[in-house]
């Protein structure tokens, strides 16, 4: 992988980032961060999750129209001038707002599902993919 970086700079550094480039990403990066994920601790080394990897763009637009409606719901919600007034502020807001009204752009979406009954033995074991 080029411009690779080292893991110390790359926990300091990184930022949550809502707005995402069209950027086609390669099989063999996927693969190689699905491979990291799998490496992670999970309670009982049980690794209770899948992943979904999604391109097609008809699953990927529905799942923004979801994320976009609990979105609107969540947030869509509160007062527009008390918009923005939390952690990080106003800039915050927009750029979150961004992410809800172009999630189905990213090329690739990754879904990790907790395997297990639901309300069962998923619920505890979820934890593990947070």
């Amino acid at each position: 992988m080029p411009n690779e970086i080292g893991l110390f700079e790359a926990m300091y550094t990184q930022r949550a980032i809502r707005r995402l480039k069209p950027d086609p990403v390669s099989d063999e990066l996927i693969t190689k961060m699905i491979e990291a994920a799998t490496r992670a601790p999970s309670g009982g080394n049980q690794q209770p999750w899948n992943f979904l990897v999604i391109r097609d763009p008809a699953p990927k637009q529905k799942i923004g129209e979801w994320y976009l409606d609990a979105w609107n719901k969540t947030y869509g919600a509160i007062p527009e001038e008390q918009r923005g007034q939390g952690p990080g502020g106003p800039g915050v807001y927009r750029a979150a707002a961004h992410l809800a009204h172009h999630l189905a752009e990213a090329p690739v979406l990754i879904l990790v599902c907790a395997r297990g009954r639901p309300g069962g033995e998923a619920r505890g074991l979820a934890g593990s993919i947070f």
